[in-house]
């Protein structure tokens, strides 16, 4: 017998805590068994690591976004509401094509979901990305990027007479110039804060050349795969980058005179090219090849909307009549199906984000971040206008898709991680802002 607060003997069992201290007949109650012992610390060792995986989502979450300014949710907010739109519409606009190919109708809305979801998880790790991590793989970015768009010359894949994609096994076809935008932005942004202390003291050669020239470099490999509509839009990220940077009016109105000759000669070179604009030109001349087939029926399915669409689903220029339906065309299915309200809401939330970047650009005061700002803006902007005039027939056919609501994984993956950029640099834009105020609240 041992007193009562004597220690327990070695080898001596401990009953369990919540075990009863008498049995039914009186006598103490029997320990659990080995077994039991066992299950009980595994349950609680499994619950234990559930929970901190829960916490530590919950935590990844909470830093990433919750908490953040304004402008951030704003962003955050009509991003997804612009991928949400396009993966309701991808289906849409698909399943027809999938079941007229003998797949499932869901064929290709998953491949988009599946991508959307990467492309999600990319964006909320670039947010959280640092300024200067940021500027360490812009060059190592533009290199890899350069390197897969030289790929196009060897295994390219050749798509309505592009040859723009190559095919890696196990993940499939990417289209390497959508990377390549995202990266000679941030590469272009670094190499014009480095020259910002020279850009206004020596020739045009000296200060500008030396960051201008990866993104011709990179302009004229996509040009060499006859992808004219990428090669548009990135002359324009380059125009407004550069025009931030405060190039001289004087040569910055010769570098926008030579980007509309240069785009204009582009226009015209290849048969099918010259062929397209020519249509698009005299859209009332005899067509006996049916070259504006596209487009017209575009114009017939925005006109079938009317004010307030025929419904959703009830497309019937999705039928095989429109090519490229779920792709470049997919603005002509939300003008058909929810009508003039439904494209204004889509073009409403292009000028939305436009805007909001706009804002978070006017908060930046770093070179180099407010060239990234305004290089994704006028990015995604200007390529979303592009798109939709082409739909109008207000410019020929360029096949540039509508920014994170075309069908398109590349162009989707290259959309979010771009934004997830501009998030991380108004994250920074908000520790800036906090600090002056915690420095009041001390000194009160």
């Amino acid at each position: 017998m041992r007193g009562k607060n004597q220690p327990h003997q070695r080898g001596a069992r401990r009953p369990l805590r919540n075990a009863p201290a008498k049995g039914i007949a009186g006598h103490a109650g029997r320990p659990a068994t080995r077994t039991a012992t066992r299950g009980a610390s595994r349950s609680g060792g499994l619950k234990a690591d559930l929970g901190r995986l829960r916490s530590g989502a919950d935590g990844f979450v909470s830093t990433t976004f919750r908490g953040q300014s304004f402008e951030f949710r704003l962003l955050l907010s009509i991003t997804l509401a612009l991928v949400g739109i396009g993966l309701v519409m991808v289906l849409d606009a698909s399943y027809v094509t999938d079941l007229s190919a003998g797949a499932s109708p869901f064929a290709t809305v998953g491949r988009q979901a599946g991508i959307a979801v990467a492309g999600l998880v990319l964006m909320a790790l670039f947010s959280r990305t640092s300024h200067d991590l940021l500027e360490r793989i812009a060059a190592p970015l533009t290199l890899f990027a350069l390197i897969l768009q030289a790929l196009t010359f060897v295994i390219g894949v050749n798509v309505n007479g592009n040859r723009s994609w190559i095919k890696i096994p196990l993940i499939g076809q990417i289209q390497p110039s959508e990377f390549l935008k995202i990266a000679l932005i941030l590469n272009l942004a670094l190499l014009l804060e480095k020259q910002a202390p020279v850009l206004h003291e020596r020739g045009l050669k000296h200060n500008w050349w030396p960051a201008v020239r990866m993104s011709l470099l990179g302009m004229a490999m996509v040009a060499g795969g006859k992808d004219m509509g990428t090669v548009i839009i990135m002359a324009i990220i380059l125009i407004v980058v550069v025009a931030m940077a405060g190039l001289n009016s004087y040569y910055l109105s010769r570098v926008v005179l030579l980007a509309g000759v240069l785009g204009a000669i582009g226009l015209m070179i290849g048969p099918s090219r010259v062929a397209r604009t020519m249509a698009w030109l005299n859209p009332n001349a005899p067509d006996p090849n049916d070259i504006n087939w596209q487009s017209k029926h575009g114009i017939w399915a925005l006109a079938a909307g009317g004010f307030t669409g025929v419904g959703f689903g009830k497309s019937t220029l999705k039928w095989s009549w429109i090519p490229e339906v779920d792709n470049d065309y997919i603005f002509a299915v939300i003008g058909e199906e929810f009508g003039l309200v439904g494209a204004a809401v889509v073009i409403g939330l292009f000028v939305a984000l436009a805007l909001t970047m706009f804002r978070i650009l006017g908060r930046t005061h770093e070179l180099w971040a407010r060239l990234a700002v305004g290089g994704v803006m006028a990015w995604i902007t200007f390529q979303a206008m592009v798109n939709i005039a082409v739909v109008l027939s207000m410019l020929p056919v360029l096949g540039v898709p509508l920014p994170m609501i075309s069908s398109g994984g590349s162009s989707l993956l290259a959309n979010l991680i771009a934004i997830g950029v501009v998030l991380s640099i108004e994250r920074h834009n908000s520790g800036m802002d906090l600090a002056p105020r915690k420095r009041v609240g001390r000194r009160r």
